[in-house]
């Protein structure tokens, strides 16, 4: 089991480098934003972080690195700024990327309230995992999953309540054996399916460990 940190050699093998002055993207594991994400003492980081640590040295508590160039998978040393969570913020508006409109009203909403609502429920009352319904609605699994845990499509009115066979999967799954997990997608070449076979839990369980902190 490999539960180490990766190398900078391993590490910049992974990046796509061009001129100094050009964006180095991450060619690894991204999420849904674009960052790059790479295993690091048991848990996924955001690669561009990582960067920083190796050109610069350790990030000191409470900062966080931003990105000169706008663009979440470059890893460019160049290009990474050091600052505070309000600096990002400011950035954020600066570049116009600031959400006033949420839930029905964004223009860009693939769901309705009443789409949220039957996945909630659906859920809750076991007839449709994640996976499932991440296809019915066509839409990417973190966002099924942010609805059921009401981080997306927030409502005050609805409380979620891990299902029985939740708990029961992820006490099955050890510390050292979600370290691994994430170690191995990290590497590339497997999906959440085949993890989810070879550990005996469902593609959602899989999903939750590389997602958390868990």
């Amino acid at each position: 089991m490999r539960t180490h940190n990766t190398t900078p050699e391993r590490f910049w093998s992974k990046v796509l480098m061009s001129t100094p002055d050009a964006c180095w993207e991450w060619k690894g594991m991204r999420q849904h934003s674009g960052h790059g994400r790479i295993s690091w003492n048991g848990r996924l980081e955001a690669a561009h972080r990582i960067a920083w640590m190796f050109t610069y040295g350790p990030i000191p508590e409470g900062k966080v690195i931003r990105h000169s160039c706008d663009n979440p998978p470059c890893c460019n040393p160049a290009h990474l700024l050091i600052g505070t969570q309000l600096d990002n913020i400011a950035d954020r508006v600066a570049r116009g990327r600031t959400r006033s409109a949420k839930g029905e009203a964004n223009p860009g909403a693939k769901l309705t309230q009443s789409d949220v609502d039957f996945i909630r429920e659906q859920y809750a009352t076991e007839r449709m995992n994640q996976t499932q319904l991440a296809r019915k609605f066509g839409v990417a699994l973190h966002t099924v999953w942010g609805i059921i845990r009401n981080t997306h499509w927030r409502s005050d009115a609805y409380t979620y309540v891990p299902r029985k066979n939740y708990v029961t999967q992820h006490r099955k799954v050890s510390r050292d054996a979600r370290r691994e997990i994430r170690n191995r997608y990290a590497q590339g070449g497997i999906s959440y399916s085949q993890l989810a076979r070879e550990y005996g839990v469902t593609a959602g369980c899989i999903f939750q460990i590389m997602h958390s902190d868990y």
